[in-house]
């Protein structure tokens, strides 16, 4: 079977593809006292939670999410316990498919007499173009959802009124 040629190239396009598919977009928003929660469909259900959507933009005391439903819904920092970025996952995940690489180069490395390491060598840039992908696909999806939530990152956790002011 031959493992060269366009076949091959093909199978590295597909797990190029694969890994930044796998790349979710959405951020998901803790709120401190669990006023709303996400139903699945990108509403918001009363239950207490967390909201998924894309972050569109933020001010200081605000963060605006946009529901898998289309909505916008503006969320106030007294709401917010937590952001889950997007794409920090598939950073984490990122070494898995190289070291699956360097694993099948080498067993086959040291595992075969007659001196062909073709799957190995193809392993090998499948594992490494896999992981990049992974790597990079999710550093852009995270840090452009930093981004767009920065106005409100700089500013820090709400603060609760001094007493008797």
């Amino acid at each position: 079977m031959k493992t060269t040629g366009p076949e091959s190239r093909l199978v590295v396009l597909g797990l190029v593809a694969v890994c930044l598919a796998v790349t979710g977009c959405t951020a998901t928003i803790h709120e401190r006292n669990g006023e709303t929660t996400s139903n699945g469909s990108g509403g918001r259900a009363p239950g207490g939670g967390s909201i998924e959507g894309r972050i569109e933009r933020s001010e200081t005391d605000t963060i605006y999410l946009k529901t898998a439903d289309g909505q916008t819904i503006a969320l106030g920092r007294d709401r917010i316990g937590d952001i889950d970025h997007p794409g920090n996952v598939a950073v984490l995940l990122s070494p898995l498919p190289v070291l699956g690489g360097f694993s099948v180069a080498a067993m086959e490395a040291f595992g075969s007499p007659n001196g062909s390491h073709t799957v190995g060598n193809v392993a090998l840039v499948t594992g490494l173009v896999g992981g990049l992908a992974l790597a990079v696909g999710g550093l852009v999806v995270w840090g452009g959802s930093r981004t767009r939530a920065a106005n409100y990152d700089r500013t820090g956790p709400a603060t609760a009124p001094a007493p008797g002011g």
